[in-house]
């Protein structure tokens, strides 16, 4: 069968198990005849026109066949021995997993774990992210055929993170990734995907990332969407996490034109979730935050920290929710947003709630907005510090709290080149 919505031809692969064709067949459905939101709803008021214009632009979905290595502008920290994996252009250019395969763990890429009869993905893909959850998802798992998935067995520590890198060079290119990772019980396992691109090329990413953290299990994940300008950035992440695991996600979103996150995290019994992201805009770029925390059994914790700073005339919107059910007795968790704005034409909006059903909990929310104290400013002046340079520092320090959780050196000097490129 054979569809076309703008330049988007839709296409089910008969060579994939029926259950993927029925994922496929939902997201295309919903993308088709659902109308794209309008500003009405909350979560899409300050954001809707930006999706219209990502959707429906005429750009190639289809990935690039040839890939060359030699091609990636690599950050400056960042070794290309030290990554396992590489897309140029949605095209898998690299896939190295003999030391996982020693160690028991699987890394395939996602159209081979995908066509497998009876592979685990068929338990979870598109469940923990539903192509119903939004255009944007819908839109995924209609169109995407690359990623990878990883799969991390019983009791298992991966002492080296496993890095993953999307390079995007060709203008006008669609890249649709997705990022499955099962973590078994009391496994161990840090993974990092790079988002890279040079300045000025037009792209669109429709990103998603599953990842279930199994029982007494922990996973370490950090994004780095370094983006150059041109680019849309479309990720819907969501964390399963398992009685008893640990999870940290350390999200950077520095780059692009426009980033949309739509991030959950829900927790078993005595599960434990912290997520923390830094963003930087300049110029007009615009950054939307939807967050879940979803409490569904006692004795869990999770701790959300998302913190930006706007400088030129770019935007942020963050919307955060905590779901307490009524059997989640003992909860703990916290969300917090901070935004500091380092110009006159920037803003931010910032909507946190609280949904508590439960009557014995630790829950609380929190959001600021304010500018560069000018006491801070004048006080490195005085020791001959100028002041753009002096804005700088305390610009990283307010981010550090974020950015030294980072798990590679690489990614902290990522993110520091960024912070110098826009404010210096």
């Amino acid at each position: 069968m054979t569809q076309t919505i703008a330049p988007l031809k839709f296409e089910l692969d008969t060579a994939e198990p029926q259950w993927l064709q029925a994922v496929r067949q939902q997201g295309f459905e919903f993308f088709d005849n659902t109308p794209l939101p309008t500003r009405k709803p909350e979560e899409w008021r300050y954001s809707h026109r930006r999706l219209e214009r990502v959707l429906f632009r005429e750009f190639d979905y289809l990935p690039a066949s040839d890939a060359d290595l030699s091609q990636v502008q690599w950050p400056a920290e960042l070794k290309p021995e030290a990554v396992q994996v590489v897309f140029i252009n949605g095209h898998l250019a690299k896939l190295d997993a003999e030391q996982l395969n020693e160690a028991g763990a699987k890394l395939l890429p996602i159209e081979q774990a995908l066509k497998h009869p009876k592979h685990v993905l068929e338990q979870s893909f598109g469940q923990l992210v539903p192509p119903t959850q939004s255009h944007a998802a819908a839109f995924h798992y209609a169109f995407s055929h690359s990623g990878v998935h990883l799969y991390v067995p019983r009791n298992t520590h991966l002492e080296q993170p496993i890095q993953i890198v999307h390079w995007v060079d060709r203008p006008r290119t669609t890249v649709l990734p997705h990022l499955h990772v099962v973590a078994e019980q009391g496994s161990q396992v840090t993974v990092i995907e790079w988002f890279l691109s040079p300045e000025g090329t037009e792209l669109i990413c429709s990103h998603a990332a599953e990842i279930d953290t199994g029982d007494n299990a922990q996973v370490l994940y950090s994004p780095v969407q370094l983006w150059g300008s041109g680019a849309s950035h479309l990720s819907h992440q969501f964390f399963k996490n398992e009685r008893d695991s640990r999870l940290q996600a350390v999200l950077l979103n520095l780059g692009g034109d426009f980033t949309r996150l739509e991030l959950s995290t829900e927790q078993a019994t005595g599960a434990d979730a912290r997520v923390s992201c830094a963003y930087l805009g300049g110029e007009r770029q615009h950054f939307d935050h939807q967050t879940k925390q979803i409490h569904s059994a006692p004795h869990a914790t999770s701790n959300l920290d998302f913190k930006g700073a706007l400088t030129g005339k770019a935007r942020s919107v963050y919307r955060g929710s905590v779901f307490v059910k009524k059997a989640a007795q003992l909860t703990n968790a916290y969300q917090l947003n901070n935004n500091l704005i380092l110009s006159e034409g920037a803003r931010a909006d910032s909507t946190p709630s609280l949904e508590i059903e439960a009557d014995d909990v630790k829950c609380s929310h929190g959001a600021t907005v304010g500018q560069i104290d000018p006491e801070q400013v004048l006080y490195l002046m005085a020791r001959g510090i100028p002041k753009a340079i002096a804005e700088q520092l305390i610009v990283r320090g307010y981010l550090a709290k974020v950015i030294d959780l980072a798990p590679t050196e690489a990614i902290r000097a990522a993110a520091d080149q960024a912070i110098n490129r826009k404010l210096y």
